[in-house]
């Protein structure tokens, strides 16, 4: 998993030093959120935060957590999906 991690990171996201990534994630994804960040953390300035599992698909982000996806330069979204 280790290699398409780095391309997501590098040529789909196009991450680069200096910049900002933001990865949401829950426990039940939390071990697969974990791997993004060491990768992740390896390129750019990088924080991880956990939510709960939503209760309803679509759910927009608690207010803390949509004002810092704002503040990166990306973010992903690891999140169960019911």
């Amino acid at each position: 998993m280790g290699k398409a991690i780095k391309i997501i990171l590098e040529k789909c996201l196009g991450i680069r030093k200096n910049e900002s990534v933001l990865i949401i994630t829950d426990k039940k994804l939390e071990s697969i959120a974990r791997k993004f960040y060491r990768a992740a953390s390896k390129i750019a300035n990088t924080k991880i935060v956990s939510i709960p599992i939503p209760k309803v698909h679509g759910t927009e982000p608690p207010k803390n957590i949509a004002k810092m996806i704002k503040m990166s330069w990306s973010f992903i979204e690891e999140i169960s999906q019911l």
